[in-house]
């Protein structure tokens, strides 16, 4: 059984308070830690969503952790900017924040600000009666808007604004692994490819992404599963990422198909996919997290192109 409790934390770094939602497995713990990051750009409730991705995760026997990005205001804006190094007159969101890349570094200093807090959030936990956190037991992740902390964290760089020269790098030791699900790819939000300098030569890993041809959010045509991929294959190549593709057509699933939202799905394809994306998020989760060597076997293997279907229905890469 899952349980689910709401807080709330402070970023001392920003002053940011951060409303935050906990998926509690049954048991006494100490219990792994994965921190949610959500889609989109800022959402007062975004700690309520991707429930079915924090219910698939906490039942495999990890607390999740989501976290609500809110829009800076005028006294935590600031603070955000000097961290980033981001002159005055730059330090302003668009009228499309998810666009930005200053929502990309508010995102990466509230996971930060968690990873700052979870010796506290833990013993908080168990004052309540709830489990212990293993706090040296790691992961982040995030669907779409929310793969950009992930993916930052493990030392992708961005251009902060269009005036930057210098990208930005947040890096932190901290994470055992990251999941990036419909990753920012070059030319959106600050990340970028530039001539042989990129995002990703700098990131880390273990890293899991996922996308497809049908990753297509109807608002944002523009933004599409190849270009997507390219957070994956610029990335170095030393036997520690892996990618699953979905192949499935345009208007079969969609964006939210890497949210876990279509599971449940009608459609048989969709629904395989979408079990594959579960399956090899959690053998990921445990073999780079928790060191399982069944887990790590399982990644070697073709199985989550099987459960999606086969090869023409899926991709299943490690490089």
């Amino acid at each position: 059984m899952v349980t689910s409790a709401e807080f709330e934390i402070t970023d001392d770094a920003t002053g940011r308070v951060l409303p935050m939602r906990a998926e509690i497995p049954e048991g006494e713990g100490p219990f792994p830690v994965v921190i949610w990051s959500h889609g989109g750009g800022a959402n007062p409730n975004g700690h309520r969503e991707a429930q079915e991705w924090g219910h698939e995760l906490a039942a495999q026997g990890y607390v999740v952790l989501h976290v609500a990005h809110l829009v800076p205001n005028a006294e935590t804006g600031p603070r955000i900017c000097e961290i980033a190094s981001i002159p005055e007159e730059a330090c302003v969101l668009p009228e499309d924040i998810e666009e930005s890349g200053i929502i990309a570094i508010v995102k990466t200093l509230d996971v930060v600000a968690i990873l700052n807090n979870l010796d506290l959030i833990s013993a908080l936990s168990e004052e309540q009666g709830g489990p212990a956190l293993a706090t040296d037991r790691v992961a982040v992740a995030g669907w779409s808007g929310g793969s950009r902390a992930p993916q930052m964290l493990m030392g992708a760089r961005i251009h902060s604004t269009e005036s930057s020269d210098t990208p930005l790098s947040l890096a932190d030791p901290r994470p055992a692994a990251v999941v990036a699900l419909s990753p920012s790819g070059p030319g959106y939000a600050g990340f970028f490819e530039d001539g042989d300098d990129h995002s990703y030569s700098t990131m880390r890993a273990p890293v899991f992404m996922a996308t497809g041809d049908n990753d297509i959010k109807a608002e944002k045509p523009d933004l599409f599963g190849s270009g997507r991929r390219k957070a994956f294959d610029l990335q170095p190549n030393d036997g520690e990422r892996w990618l699953l593709y979905s192949n499935l057509p345009p208007g079969v699933g969609g964006h939210g198909t890497f949210e876990l939202q279509d599971l449940e799905s009608d459609d048989e394809r969709v629904a395989s996919f979408s079990a594959a994306l579960s399956s090899s998020v959690r053998a990921f989760l445990d073999a780079t997290v928790l060191e399982e060597d069944d887990a790590m076997e399982w990644l070697s293997t073709d199985r989550a192109q099987r459960i999606a279907g086969d090869a023409d229905e899926a991709e299943w890469i490690n490089r």
